[in-house]
């Protein structure tokens, strides 16, 4: 599980673990009960090419779901994609900065204040350097800033000011995304 590895692989270090010969028969009847037992299965192919290298910005807000950040975080890592956090003030409630920043090896922005000498505008920078931006979970605060154009907070800003595609994952209870104003 930790290390794929092919048949003949498996019954070589098995042969080498066992200092002789290893009869095929039992390794292939123990494989197919393993398959047929879901206990072992076919690892997943990797990502397609076209995913390596993409920039992706990650707006995090205040929803509860926010805790389960850093698994896509890790997610969009293992597709290729280079990722580049932005959070609202309400979303730090629910995570780690630091580890954040050692999922991702670049500064987690909090804020449209934040700024540094590579990025003096952390809003528009971010919003020019991705490709894509994924607002996730995106809490119904922050869909209603996106959706009046309230840059108040560094994600929404982010989000009005790139050209690249937005993806907005409502993340509420059903009564709050059923509302007309978060529908709109």
């Amino acid at each position: 599980h930790a290390r794929p590895v092919t048949r003949d692989a498996l019954v070589a270090e098995l042969a080498a673990r066992s200092g002789g010969e290893v009869p095929a028969k039992p390794v292939d009847d123990l494989l197919a009960l393993l398959e047929r037992e879901k206990i072992l299965v076919a690892p997943t192919p990797r990502p397609a090419p076209a995913f390596h290298g993409r920039r992706v910005v990650l707006g995090i807000s205040g929803a509860v779901a926010a805790v389960d950040a850093p698994v896509l975080v890790r997610g969009l890592h293992a597709l290729g994609c280079e990722v580049r956090i932005a959070l609202t003030r309400t979303s730090r409630r629910f995570l780690s900065l630091p580890a954040l920043d050692a999922l991702t090896h670049h500064r987690v922005w909090r804020s449209l204040w934040q700024r540094t000498e590579d990025a003096p505008v952390p809003h528009i920078n971010l919003a020019e350097w991705a490709e894509l931006v994924i607002v996730w979970p995106a809490s119904a605060t922050t869909i209603a800033r996106i959706a009046a154009g309230d840059c108040s907070e560094l994600v929404s800003a982010i989000v009005t000011a790139t050209r690249a595609p937005v993806v907005i994952a409502p993340s509420m209870n059903d009564a709050m995304l059923g509302a007309p104003p978060v529908q709109d």
